[in-house]
């Protein structure tokens, strides 16, 4: 089931999904001066290259248009030049679009909105679990607490976490399975504030640890 020697083919510039717990408020406005609107959007997905985005006007192919995204936290607004490429209605109020960007996005600018957790980066399978285990950070005299890892894949998993940790914090995380523990070493590597929790981005160092991992989600028991 985790198997992580499966094959798979990127993209020359990989599409990035927004995560769907994330908030990012998007505006898009024709740079025509002859078109006074301004359309509310949804991020899809996003590369370095281009974009896709749900929004409530039509706009016409090759249009030149200003993007903005707008995030929840401290993150910096991004301003964009993009070109419509493609459009696809939905319903009476609601078109798909395709954007290009004008000039190759800044490297650094889909990477700083992975990392922020804004962007889905995993490519892998991904399974949905409830696994509750413990976690005890590394190097930090705080006492362990009780976590639920959501989901796994070949490229890492995700908690949900009433402590925040911080980006980098490598921690043990100790699963009750048929009787006796597993102990997992794993880092953290962003994290995004959800319904007063932490929604906690982790990989893990090892194949082992993916399998061990899997194993324990098949037949966990609850943490006492």
């Amino acid at each position: 089931m985790f198997d992580s020697k499966h094959s798979f083919k990127l993209r020359e510039f990989p599409r990035y999904t927004k995560r769907k717990e994330c908030q990012v408020d998007v505006s898009v406005e024709p740079l025509s001066p002859d078109r006074n609107v301004t359309a509310n959007g949804e991020l899809i997905d996003f590369s370095r290259k281009g974009m896709r985005l749900t929004v409530n006007l039509p706009f016409e192919v090759q249009e030149n248009v200003k993007i903005l995204m707008t995030f929840s936290d401290s993150t910096a607004d991004l301003a964009i030049s993009a070109q419509v490429c493609w459009i696809q209605q939905q319903d009476e109020q609601t078109w798909l679009v395709g954007y290009i960007f004008v000039g190759e996005m800044p490297y650094h600018i889909v990477p700083r909105l992975a990392i922020a957790g804004y962007l889905e980066r995993r490519t892998e399978r991904q399974f949905d679990v409830d696994l509750s285990a413990v976690v005890q950070c590394t190097g930090k005299d705080t006492e362990p607490f009780v976590v639920t890892v959501v989901d796994i894949s070949d490229g890492g998993f995700r908690i949900q976490s009433p402590v925040a940790i911080r980006a980098g914090q490598e921690f043990s995380l100790q699963i009750k399975s048929e009787g006796s523990t597993i102990e997992i070493l794993a880092t953290a590597h962003w994290q995004v504030d959800v319904d007063e929790m932490y929604m906690i981005g982790c990989s893990l160092p090892s194949e082992d640890g993916f399998e061990l991992l899997g194993q324990a989600a098949l037949k966990a028991q609850p943490v006492a």
